[in-house]
């Protein structure tokens, strides 16, 4: 349906339809080395970038995860819904025009709730996490802050990747530099040795994070 189709039956007052732009995945196709979307918005946000602001006043410095819009209609006695949802993150919500009613559930409530899936997790933020059915080794797929856990192993990969390079790099400057007769010398080459030995077993480790 082409978005001015969608316009017009929502100003016909039809609340069969409801939009939203949340699917950053399958609209954005620049994505950075974790496979995340560079974008935090879809269109049509994308090209309304100039007539809003992207990092709102009343945030203060909180860094905007993702931009959103939702739309439908409200009218004829029953309106569209979002439906019965959690996010990882803090909502600032905006009403453009009409109304929505919220209503609000703690995450103490999820084990009361029909949810969908089985929860492996509430962190203490409120964060709910679900088992995902086809790993039994990572059981909490997501941090508390939101991040999924196959992310920060990419990254613990990453960083633990370049330590070993650094620590090997300067294991052979130490080996063409060090002399048998100097003790000193000696002990740098046995700690650079050391480094390189942890190193690899950071990287290991964060392999094996990574598999599972």
């Amino acid at each position: 349906m082409k978005y001015s189709d969608f316009l017009g039956a929502v100003v016909a007052r039809e609340n069969r339809y409801y939009m939203t732009t949340q699917d950053l995945e399958r609209f954005v196709d620049e994505c950075d080395e974790y496979g995340l979307p560079k974008c935090i918005t879809a269109e049509p946000l994308r090209m309304l970038n100039d007539s809003y602001p992207v990092q709102p006043a009343v945030l203060g410095g909180l860094v905007p995860h993702q931009i959103s819009l939702w739309q439908g209609c409200s009218g004829n006695g029953s309106g569209s819904s979002s439906g019965l949802h959690h996010d990882f993150h803090d909502n600032l919500y905006l009403l453009v025009r009409g109304r929505k009613r919220f209503r609000l559930f703690p995450p103490s409530a999820a084990q009361s709730l029909c949810v969908s899936g089985r929860l492996a997790k509430i962190h203490k933020n409120g964060l709910i996490v679900y088992e995902v059915p086809w790993s039994n080794s990572c059981p909490v797929s997501v941090r508390a802050d939101g991040a999924p856990m196959s992310v920060v192993a990419r990254q613990k990969c990453k960083v633990a990747e370049r330590n070993f390079s650094e620590a090997e790099n300067q294991l052979q400057q130490l080996r063409s530099t060090v002399s048998l007769d100097d003790r000193e010398m000696q002990a740098q080459l046995l700690a650079a040795e050391k480094l390189v030995s942890d190193c690899e077993q950071q990287m290991d480790s964060a392999l094996e994070d990574l598999l599972r």
